[in-house]
């Protein structure tokens, strides 16, 4: 009856590890802390305005290391006929690491406070965007309107969550620490 009981309870443990395995093998958000231009990934979000303009925060660093992505927003929204708070506009370039840029607009003043209607709106297409670009393996996040924008992150980050648990993409989500 021992040798039974033990080997009952080596399957279970058996079981059980499959399931952590399984678990942490296929569950896509990464947490992480520091700085997010430390990431090797295939993209990244840039939190910004409505007008493009990347005066302070993280906006004004993506700003500062990528010129040509800040070149072509500024382009694409003058030629828009209307870019609000909650659109995406990406940039791309091959020889650039991140190669996709997404420029989420967080807010639609740089005075404005963000809302969370925005943040699932940006959510809502970068999971779209995810599911169809095979290219993208791995994305970088800021906890989007948390900084600036004055969002509590606790409420962010569940909408993070939310979205990005499903996918196969790998999601490093910097931390708000």
């Amino acid at each position: 009856m021992k040798w039974k009981i033990g080997n009952l309870l080596l399957f279970y443990t058996y079981l059980q590890l499959i399931q952590i395995y399984l678990h942490y093998k296929i569950m896509s958000i990464i947490w992480t802390t520091g700085n997010i231009f430390d990431l090797d990934v295939d993209a990244m979000v840039n939190p910004i305005n409505a007008y493009g303009i990347s005066g302070k925060g993280l906006a004004k660093e993506f700003a500062l290391r990528y010129p040509d992505n800040q070149a072509q927003l500024r382009e694409r929204i003058s030629l828009l006929p209307h870019f609000s708070a909650g659109d995406v506009i990406y940039t791309y370039d091959s020889n650039r690491n991140p190669n996709y840029i997404y420029n989420v607009a967080t807010k639609q003043h740089w005075r404005n406070p963000s809302k969370y209607q925005y943040v699932e709106n940006i959510l809502y297409y970068l999971t779209g965007e995810l599911y169809s670009k095979a290219d993208i393996n791995t994305i970088a996040i800021p906890p989007i309107g948390c900084g600036l924008g004055e969002l509590n992150y606790a409420n962010v980050k569940h909408l993070f969550i939310q979205c990005f648990e499903p996918l196969s993409t790998v999601v490093y989500c910097i931390d708000k620490s």
